[in-house]
């Protein structure tokens, strides 16, 4: 009797346990209701730290800007270095020089400067087809056409510069190298183009590695150039520490060589370090994911059109590094070179 008893309040007593563990998980689902009820869940509504602040503006009900705070920041700088390249270029054009190098110069500073222009206030990303704006003139083909042409004037500019300095000083074989220079960088064009058009990212990495070794070989070319001047043009070697405070044309070509070597060198850092790998990252990215590439006739028709419009940081962010660089620096040397370096000791060789 006592061990039937015993079991029985035992089993009694299990019972009583369930009922109370039940009762305590009924509340704690209604205590978890009551917080989803009373304290929203706001995780969709914070931005993540990639998406970077936005920037918004309405007029009325319509909202006729929404862009990230940063690409805003960065197309307004863009915009005013263009202006102020702009105004540069036309105090320029009103003084315009009698001599044949430097008017050469000086018109091909100034359709790069236009085009950099334009290509400031209507960013892209060629191969993406990602436009700022959406616009016409945004589209990659009309980029693409006019990064062409100013990329072939601002070779020759320094073509011309290395040949018209290597001539004066009797540098035959680096004036002979100034025209391989130029056809360099029209071959990369070609790359280029083969890149947009197909959109095989590989093509723009060799595109920029012609870039890079022939800069190299210019900084190469201008440090040879600095240092027979030095030796064989008396006012060269007169001026101060070079020449930043002289004038005349001895001190302008002297600070051209000088500070163009270096200039140079920077450059082609920033392309190997920095622009080439980016470039092969992205086909190394496109390959793994099994991307289609286009022919290029099929290249040349999708160019002529934005697959989409973004201000996202995450779009220009890659883009912004050499953008600056490009659109700002090196139409600052552009304008630079347009009074054309020269010593002014044999009279100057034929131009390209």
């Amino acid at each position: 009797m006592w061990n039937s008893t015993s079991s029985t309040c035992i089993s009694v007593g299990d019972l009583l346990v369930k009922e109370i563990n039940k009762t305590i998980s009924v509340g704690d689902l209604l205590i978890e209701e009551m917080n989803k009820t009373m304290v929203p869940d706001m995780s969709d509504s914070i931005p993540s730290v990639h998406s970077g602040t936005r920037l918004v503006i309405t007029l009325g009900h319509t909202v006729v800007y929404d862009a990230d705070v940063l690409p805003t920041l960065w197309w307004f700088m863009l915009l005013l270095g263009s202006c102020a390249n702009v105004v540069v270029l036309a105090i320029r054009l009103t003084n315009m020089p009698k001599d044949p190098y430097q008017r050469k110069m000086t018109h091909c500073s100034a359709v790069f400067i236009v085009a950099c222009a334009v290509r400031s206030v209507w960013p892209r990303v060629d191969v993406e087809r990602t436009c700022f704006w959406d616009s016409s003139i945004s589209v990659t083909f009309v980029g693409r056409v006019l990064a062409t042409v100013a990329e072939i004037c601002f070779a020759a500019q320094a073509s011309m510069t290395v040949a018209v300095l290597a001539q004066q000083v009797n540098l035959q074989r680096t004036q002979k190298l100034a025209d391989v220079y130029f056809w360099a960088i029209c071959m990369a064009q070609c790359c280029c183009w083969m890149g947009v058009t197909t959109q095989r990212q590989i093509w723009h990495g060799l595109e920029e590695s012609i870039w890079a070794m022939t800069y190299a070989c210019i900084a190469v070319s201008l440090g040879l150039l600095y240092q027979s001047a030095h030796e064989h043009v008396p006012k060269f070697r007169s001026s101060n520490f070079f020449g930043i405070s002289d004038a005349g044309e001895h001190a302008y070509a002297k600070r051209c060589m000088a500070f163009g070597c270096p200039i140079s060198c920077a450059y082609v850092t920033f392309m190997v370090f920095i622009d080439v790998p980016m470039y092969l990252a992205r086909y190394r990215a496109d390959e793994a994911r099994g991307a289609s590439y286009l022919w290029v006739s099929e290249g040349l028709l999708d160019s002529m059109t934005c697959s989409r419009v973004s201000k996202s940081m995450d779009d220009w962010a890659p883009e912004m590094p050499w953008m600056t660089g490009y659109f700002l620096g090196a139409t600052a040397v552009s304008l630079w070179l347009s009074w054309g370096p020269t010593l002014h000791l044999k009279s100057q060789c034929k131009l390209l």
